[in-house]
């Protein structure tokens, strides 16, 4: 990687590092929880097919085909 000090220093850029996005899990999985269980986060919404453990494979099959998006994989 190059990058130009001067341009660090100039402009006031910084260069950092992120796991996970720099998410802050103590307070942003509650909130999270939160919106979803209050109706504010629609997730049940994006899911386009369930599997079984045993409809493993047809679930890879759907998403290599397009024709799944968000397919869960669903424990009895």
């Amino acid at each position: 990687m190059t990058l130009s000090l001067f341009e660090l220093t100039l402009w006031q850029k910084e260069i950092r590092g992120s796991l996970f996005g720099g998410g802050n899990p103590r307070f942003d999985i509650p909130m999270i929880l939160t919106l979803y269980s209050e109706g504010g986060l629609l997730l049940d919404e994006l899911i386009t097919n369930t599997y079984s453990l045993d409809d493993i494979n047809e679930g890879y099959k759907d998403l290599r085909d397009g024709k799944n998006v968000r397919g869960v994989l669903v424990f009895d």
